[in-house]
């Protein structure tokens, strides 16, 4: 991309341009004062219409900053202690423009520090390193919409060096938009796409095709800011680059993993849409998420994730879930603050270790006909391997092995199946302080993840209705404390097909219909129920599904979360009291000494 670059004397308003009043802020809450922002989890401020980010929390005290309202002045102060520190100073755009001036005053000892201009998508328009005084600057032949940003990377020299940019001025493009028939501004380049998501009130279509994202700012890469925006991406298929995990470094906090997209704007909806990576690089760090929502209203319909890049591959959880080596790439993350987030129709294939859709600080999320697949792997596959990641370490087990027992000596058993994944749907009680709230799920399909729709972890009330989950290896269902399953249907091939693990769970309400689960890897374990005043009723549209061997256990250590299942022998021993069971199943029920006040009703079996 060229641009035409001036340098010039004279500061006077020049023919066709207008100064910055026809700059605006973000309509985006924001901290007032310099904070980490916890969507982004790196410091935060808005001053007089501009948003100032520095690259990292232990890099705030790196520059002194003063804005006004047609620009501003950054003074640099201490080293930087942590990454090579930079400031962005943005400013958005309300109308397009295509040409740009300001005034440059460059002064003190600058070695090596450097100002750089970018427009939304993260194009380089312009930069200057070293001292200047007092020039202006004219950029011509842009295309410039939705925020520029000013990036001023810490150098070497000595604290108190400034960069000042004033007198901004603006040439608006008068190219007139593309517009379909029914309103949508039609875009042809991902660049184009970008300044519209940082804009409110627009409705846009990008031009059905393959585009690759290489370029970011931030380790969130393409920010959807603006409120009360549509975008239409019907046959759009975006790539990122996993070059794009790394640069940013490790950001501490709730809001510093890395996402390809995310939508914190308000009342913001997409609809269509295939977002995955290409590319071999591991992530730096192990948080890393495709789709990131924190805005509230915000709607996705018909899209679709395809998850990979994770490290290490082909092995689930098998050496652990968290820290080195482990790099994850989760599917869609809905957080806090948002509120009223709806996923429908959406799709996540999931070739990466991670989780399909997770919900975490979240409230009144509607998660309606979506998909999410994994993939199994039989542990006799992997135990034939001569090289790579599981025979350099002896086929030893990490951690609890999330649904696969470890043998007599630590190592990965034969004869067992291990999901490449983690969970299909998984609701975490928080974010940061923020508790998550309601999760609806309705008409949801889960298939070969560890786990398959597991609301267990929220704060509980949730409700999942007409759902179905198949070949997962550490519960089909697991819920917790008000949880009400109505019409959902479970398979127990290779876990249990319903998972009420732990003893603080009350009052779930639970109707479940026993898939086919012949064929599996000898599991017995139908259903693990613990905790109190639970309804259950479980059936299944042929006696034969369900194998004569299976067991319903009422106060158990086994199943997800049971110290018998590698879970650690420290857990407290599994209880259950005031609970009904209506069992239309063959399957046995098993009543430990721990349980009771456990009514059955089995009209299929005498217990």
């Amino acid at each position: 991309m060229m641009y035409c670059v001036r340098l010039a004397l004279s500061h006077g308003l020049r023919a066709g341009y207008v100064m910055a009043a026809l700059f605006v802020v973000a309509a985006v809450a924001h901290t007032p004062a310099a904070a980490s922002e916890p969507q982004l989890g790196i410091p935060q401020v808005i001053e007089n219409g501009w948003m100032v980010r520095l690259n990292h929390p232990d890099n705030a005290k790196t520059f002194d900053f003063d804005m006004t309202g047609s620009g501003f002045k950054v003074v640099t102060a201490a080293n930087s202690a942590t990454l090579p520190a930079h400031i962005s100073v943005h400013r958005k755009l309300d109308t397009s423009v295509s040409a740009l001036r300001f005034i440059l005053d460059a002064e003190g000892d600058l070695s090596e520090n450097t100002i750089i201009l970018y427009d939304a998508a993260a194009n380089e328009l312009w930069r200057h390193q070293g001292a200047l005084t007092k020039t202006a600057i004219e950029l011509t032949g842009l295309h410039l919409n939705g925020e520029i940003v000013f990036r001023i990377l810490r150098g070497k020299g000595a604290p108190g060096a400034a960069y000042t940019i004033s007198g901004i001025e603006t040439a608006a493009d008068v190219t007139p938009p593309v517009i379909a028939p029914d309103g949508f501004t039609l875009v042809d380049t991902l660049d184009a796409l970008r300044g519209y998501a940082r804009l409110d009130n627009v409705r846009v279509r990008l031009k059905p095709g393959t585009y690759r994202l290489d370029k970011a700012l931030y380790q969130h890469f393409v920010e959807f800011s603006g409120n009360d925006s549509q975008f239409d991406m019907t046959g759009v298929r975006i790539q990122a680059n996993t070059e794009l995990f790394s640069p940013f470094g490790v950001i501490p906090g709730v809001g510093g993993f890395y996402s390809v997209i995310d939508l914190t704007g308000d009342r913001v909806g997409i609809e269509g849409g295939y977002f995955e990576t290409y590319g071999d690089k591991p992530g730096l760090q192990p948080r890393n998420k495709i789709l990131n929502i924190t805005g509230d209203d915000v709607t996705l319909n018909g899209t679709t994730i395809q998850t990979s890049g994770s490290v290490p591959w082909g092995y689930g959880s098998l050496f652990g879930i968290s820290g080195d080596p482990v790099r994850k790439m989760n599917g869609i993350r809905v957080g806090a603050p948002a509120d009223r987030v709806i996923l429908r129709n959406c799709t996540v294939h999931m070739r990466a270790m991670g989780h399909g859709i997770f919900i975490q600080g979240a409230a009144d999320t509607l998660i309606d006909g979506c998909k999410i697949d994994g993939l199994l792997r039989s542990t006799n596959d992997i135990l034939a391997e001569t090289t790579g990641f599981a025979a350099e370490r002896d086929f030893k087990i990490k951690g609890s092995g999330e649904g696969v027992l470890p043998d007599a000596n630590g190592r990965i058993p034969r004869g067992d199946m291990v999901s490449l994944s983690e969970d299909g749907i998984r609701l975490y009680d928080k974010s940061g302080t923020t508790r998550t709230g309601k999760t609806t799920i309705r008409n949801a399909t889960v298939v070969g993840m560890r786990r398959g729709i597991c609301t267990g972890f929220g704060v509980g009330g949730n409700l999942i209705v007409n759902s179905t989950v198949r070949d997962t290896i550490q519960a089909g269902f697991h819920v917790g404390s008000g949880d009400i399953v109505i019409g959902g249907k479970a398979d127990a091939k290779y876990s249990e097909a319903l998972s009420i693990a732990q003893n603080s769970y009350q009052g779930a309400r639970v109707e479940l219909e026993i898939l086919d689960s012949r064929g599996g890897n000898g599991n017995d374990l139908l259903a693990q129920i613990n905790g109190s005043q639970h309804r259950v009723t479980l059936h299944s549209s042929q006696a034969k599904f369900v194998p004569a061997a299976m067991v319903v256990e009422f106060a158990t250590n086994r199943g997800f979360l049971g110290k018998l299942d590698n879970y650690g022998a420290d857990r407290p021993d599994g209880l259950a009291s005031d609970i009904e069971l209506l069992n239309l199943t063959p399957a046995k029920v098993n009543l430990s000494q721990r349980a009771e006040r456990i009514t059955v009703v089995a009209p299929m079996n005498s217990q």
